[in-house]
C-alpha cells in the first residue's frame, strides 16, 4: 500500500531549515516493509536555506524567493 503524509514545514524544519535528524525519526517509524511512503511538504524555502547554507531564513520576499527557486532546482534533477 501506498501511505502519502503532508508533513508542515516547522515539524521538519525548526528555526526555518531542514533537519536531517528529524526527518531521521519521522522514518524510523514507517513500517517499510509493508507499505511505501511519501512525504510531501512544502518547504521549499527551507530546503533552499539548507542548500545554501544559510543561517536562518531570508525575511524579505526575494530571498525567500530565491531560497525557494534554488531548492526547486536542486530536485529537478533528481
Amino acid at each position: 500500500m501506498r501511505v502519502v503524509i503532508k508533513v508542515g514545514t516547522s515539524l521538519i524544519a525548526p528555526g526555518g531549515r531542514i533537519d536531517a535528524n528529524l526527518m531521521r525519526a519521522m522514518v524510523d517509524q514507517f513500517d517499510l516493509g509493508k507499505n511505501e511512503y511519501l512525504i510531501v511538504t512544502s518547504g521549499a524555502i527551507a530546503a533552499g536555506v539548507s542548500r545554501l547554507g544559510l543561517s536562518k531564513p531570508p525575511s524579505g520576499v526575494p530571498g525567500m524567493q530565491a531560497c525557494a527557486a534554488v531548492a526547486k532546482s536542486a530536485h529537478a534533477h533528481l
